[in-house]
C-alpha cells in the first residue's frame, strides 16, 4: 500500500499541533506549515514522541516567493488540512482597515493563492479540509471581519467541490475551541456567554482532530462542499 502524504498550514497552533498528532498516529507522512524555524524546532520535538515521519515547511501563507521554494520538495499531497489563520476582534466600527486587510487576506486570499500554488501536488479524490468558525455563518458582534474572512472560505469551499468534483472539499465550523487564540480574547472566561452553549464548555483541539479523522478515514462520506459545524450546540441557540 502506497505512503500516504499530508499537509497541515498553521501546523504550531492548538488545533494544528492536534491534528498533526492524529495524522501521523494514521501513518501519514506529514508536512508542518510554520512561520519560522523556531516554531518548527519546538512543534518537531513535540511530534517526535508520536513516531513517524514528517518535514517542516517554513513560510508565512502570505508569502508566495517562501511557499514556492518550500514546497518545491513536496512529492504528493492526499489530504490538505487549511489551518493558517489570524484574528484581530474589535467592533466593526473600532476596525482599522489594516486589520480588515490583515484579517481578511489570511484567512481568505491566501488561501486560495496557496491552493493553486499546491493543487498541482494533490492526487485525484484527495481531501481539502479548511478550518473555519461559526463565526462565518453567524459573526459575534466583534468579530465581523474574521467572520467575514471565514464565511468566504466556507463559500469557497462550496465553489471548489462544484469546480473540482475530483477532490473532497469540506469546511469544519468549530464554535470556540480552547486554544491560545481564544484564551486571548476578552470574553474567553465570561460566564454568560460560556451559558449559551448547550454542552456548557468550549470545545478541545483533540475533539476537531478526532473528527478530522473521521472525515479522512475510509467510511465512505457521501459528502463534499459540506460546512460541518462543531459548536455543542451554540448556534442553533444563537438563532433562536
Amino acid at each position: 500500500m502506497d505512503k500516504k502524504y499530508a499537509l497541515v498550514t498553521g501546523a504550531s497552533g492548538g488545533i494544528g499541533v492536534e491534528v498533526c498528532k492524529m495524522l501521523l498516529e494514521q501513518d501519514y507522512f506529514l508536512y508542518v506549515n510554520v512561520r519560522s524555524e523556531s516554531s518548527a524546532i519546538e512543534l518537531i520535538s513535540k511530534l517526535k514522541q508520536i513516531g513517524g515521519e514528517c518535514k517542516a515547511l517554513i513560510f508565512d501563507i502570505r508569502d508566495k516567493k517562501e511557499i514556492i521554494k518550500e514546497i518545491a520538495c513536496i512529492k504528493k499531497i492526499d489530504i490538505l488540512i487549511n489551518n493558517a489563520g489570524i484574528l484581530k476582534d474589535n467592533l466593526i466600527y473600532n476596525t482599522p482597515l489594516q486589520d480588515w486587510f490583515d484579517v481578511v487576506d489570511t484567512n481568505f486570499y491566501a488561501v486560495d493563492s496557496f491552493y493553486e500554488n499546491i493543487k498541482k501536488f494533490l492526487v485525484k479524490n484527495s481531501t481539502i479540509i479548511s478550518l473555519c468558525s461559526i463565526s462565518g455563518i453567524h459573526p459575534r458582534s466583534g468579530q465581523v471581519s474574521y467572520g467575514t474572512s471565514k464565511s468566504m472560505l466556507i463559500q469557497w469551499s462550496k465553489s471548489m467541490a462544484k469546480l473540482e468534483p475530483e477532490k473532497n472539499f469540506y469546511a469544519i465550523s468549530p464554535g470556540p475551541v480552547d486554544t491560545t487564540l481564544i484564551k486571548n480574547t476578552p470574553w474567553y472566561k465570561d460566564e454568560q456567554y460560556l451559558s449559551q452553549i448547550p454542552l456548557a464548555r468550549y470545545a478541545k483541539p483533540e475533539e476537531i482532530a478526532n473528527f478530522i479523522r473521521y472525515i479522512i478515514s475510509d467510511i465512505s462520506l457521501f459528502k463534499s462542499g459540506e460546512n460541518i459545524v462543531l459548536d455543542g450546540g451554540l448556534i442553533n441557540k444563537a438563532v433562536r
